[in-house]
């Protein structure tokens, strides 16, 4: 039960990758992921959808179990999909600004 986190700073539309960190996480940690991945509908939601700003940030989720991989790419979410990235955010433990 790995966690892998890349904060990625976008210079002329071209992203550079600026903080990279990999972190294990205790097996309650990884189940309370999986949960919020059944709860928030993750698996069925659609890979990315048309909306974009001049403010804010791109989120990206790639998950993966035995038989199945999936990724979702927002924009600026406010939807369940946020509560995926914030508990992410909140376990690896990052102090970042959050869009």
């Amino acid at each position: 039960m790995i966690m892998t986190h890349s904060v990625i700073m976008d210079t002329e539309f071209r992203g550079n990758i600026s903080y990279n960190e990999t972190k294990q996480l205790t097996l309650n940690d990884w189940e309370t992921f999986e949960n919020l991945l059944q709860e928030t509908g993750y698996w069925s939601m659609a890979p990315s959808d048309d909306t974009f700003g001049m403010d804010g940030s791109r989120w990206i989720v790639e998950a993966h179990q035995k038989d199945k991989y999936w990724v979702v790419n927002r924009w600026s979410p406010r939807s369940d999909f946020s509560r995926i990235g914030h508990y992410l955010i909140d376990v690896s433990g990052l102090k970042e600004r959050v869009y």
